[in-house]
């Protein structure tokens, strides 16, 4: 899949995010992240926390966003344990 021509084809983020974030979290959250889309990487990457490490380890890769996912990943571990 082309996600810069669902951009241009849908006109919006927002089409695009409520038809692809809970499909396919990695690819939309590396993508948004690349290209500076920080609300719908928000969206993707909470949606993502779900998936099996080894797919987001794939996934993930744009520099240094997999480091950034950990982290986020685990101040959100411990914000729903406190």
């Amino acid at each position: 899949m082309v996600f810069p021509a669902v951009l241009v084809l849908c006109g919006n983020a927002d089409i695009y995010d409520s038809q692809l974030v809970d499909s396919r979290p990695i690819e939309v959250l590396d993508h948004a992240y690349k290209h500076g889309y920080p609300d719908l990487a928000d969206k993707a990457a909470y949606s993502s926390l779900a998936q099996p490490l080894k797919d987001i380890c794939r996934g993930l890769t744009h520099p240094g966003l997999l480091a950034k996912w950990v982290g986020d990943h685990e101040l959100s571990w411990y914000w729903a344990k406190h």
